[in-house]
């Protein structure tokens, strides 16, 4: 049956022009996010043919992410952008059903959302997009790649509803007001913290740091469906809940992706992560044997600088040498058929990345062998 199911999905996609993708990326939206474990899948298709009580499923996913973060409780939500948007609604409306029916226009004084600008970051969209989609507005500390605590605490006012601390290598990682001391300085004013951590791990240890309110996306570490776990204070978990009569209507998680997402949550909590990271490691030892001895082309392994336990393989590329630049060969990845992804942000500074989690062995070698072929080509060493 799903050798069946497989082989339909992959003759009514070639049909309709949808090229098959060879991840590289590791878990970006753009390409799809995670490839989900079998038993995921599985779960999420038995629960498109069933019925729950929502609130009750809502319930379980609670008690699950409560014990896999060590937060009070927690509810799951159609994917960590919407996150940010039902959070900054809860910190500024509450549980009031007259405040939530009036969102994303409120017209109370204490609905601004306080952000470090350097945190302000483009994760595909923007971050303050999102929060102002609840009606927050938006108040930047610091500069573009700095603040400092003093500048931090000068704009908490009356006004300041909630703060917002992101958690990506999208920000600086430095010269910021780290989330320990985020948090100390905005539970003393009384206002609480939301952690976007779309891509981390550790959920558990930012609660520690004093987070109210963490997101999680469910389809990038944990490797499940497209989902938003969030986890925090219970009485703000109930606030988020709240939102469903509201903006969070349009935001809601189906059943699913909370099934799923509650799926692979548990298998997180089980999963040797270093184990995995060390089978990573040696997989990518092979993928440099297979692209050694090119002209311009250099490989290393780069351990994930916010500190998940993933490393990836860097290609930096002499363009003068390889005959293309790493901008140029990533858009020679993107136009072939298999499509190519690969963490390609660097690619202005002369390298790519590869991300080896959503590839198993034998896409990650059919990866390197057409990332060989181009570069041949392209310095002419192939006819």
């Amino acid at each position: 049956m799903d050798t069946i199911l497989k082989q339909t999905c992959t003759g009514l996609l070639s049909e309709l022009g949808v090229r098959r993708v060879l991840n590289g990326s590791g878990t970006w939206t753009k390409f799809g996010s995670s490839v989900v474990s079998p038993e995921t899948a599985a779960s999420a298709a038995q629960a498109l043919q069933r019925a729950f009580v929502i609130d009750e499923l809502q319930d379980a996913a609670s008690r699950l992410i409560s014990d896999a973060s060590g937060a009070e409780a927690g509810c799951i939500m159609n994917c960590s952008a919407a996150g940010l948007c039902v959070t900054s609604a809860a910190v500024i409306a509450g549980t009031d059903l007259a405040k939530i029916y009036r969102l994303p226009f409120p017209d109370w004084p204490k609905r601004e959302i306080l952000i470090q600008k350097a945190h302000a970051v483009d994760f595909g969209a923007q971050v303050t997009q999102m929060v102002r989609l609840s009606g927050a507005e938006i108040v930047e500390a610091g500069s573009s790649n700095s603040c400092d605590p003093d500048s931090l605490a000068a704009y908490i006012s009356p006004r300041t509803a909630g703060a917002v601390f992101v958690v990506s290598h999208h920000c600086p990682q430095h010269d910021v007001v780290p989330l320990p001391q985020f948090a100390s300085i905005m539970t003393t004013a009384g206002v609480p913290v939301i952690v976007d951590a779309a891509a981390e791990f550790d959920i558990h240890s930012m609660h520690d740091a004093g987070a109210d309110l963490v997101i999680q996306s469910a389809q990038k570490f944990p490797g499940g469906p497209t989902a938003g776990i969030i986890s925090g204070r219970a009485p703000l978990i109930t606030a988020v809940r709240a939102q469903s009569v509201g903006i969070g209507r349009a935001m809601k998680a189906s059943k699913e992706a909370i099934v799923g997402a509650m799926i692979a949550l548990s298998g997180l909590m089980s999963r040797d992560n270093e184990a995995v990271r060390e089978r990573d490691v040696e997989r990518l030892e092979q993928a440099q044997l297979r692209l050694a001895g090119m002209d311009g082309i250099a490989t290393s392994l780069d351990p994930d600088p916010t500190g998940i336990p993933v490393t990836r393989l860097r290609i930096s590329v002499d363009p003068a040498s390889a005959g293309v630049s790493a901008s140029q060969l990533t858009s020679l990845l993107l136009a072939h058929d298999p499509v190519v992804a690969t963490r390609d942000s660097t690619a202005e500074l002369g390298y790519l990345l590869i991300d080896p989690r959503s590839l198993n062995d034998a896409e990650l070698f059919e990866l390197c062998d057409i990332v060989r072929d181009l570069i041949q080509r392209s310095s002419g060493s192939v006819p």
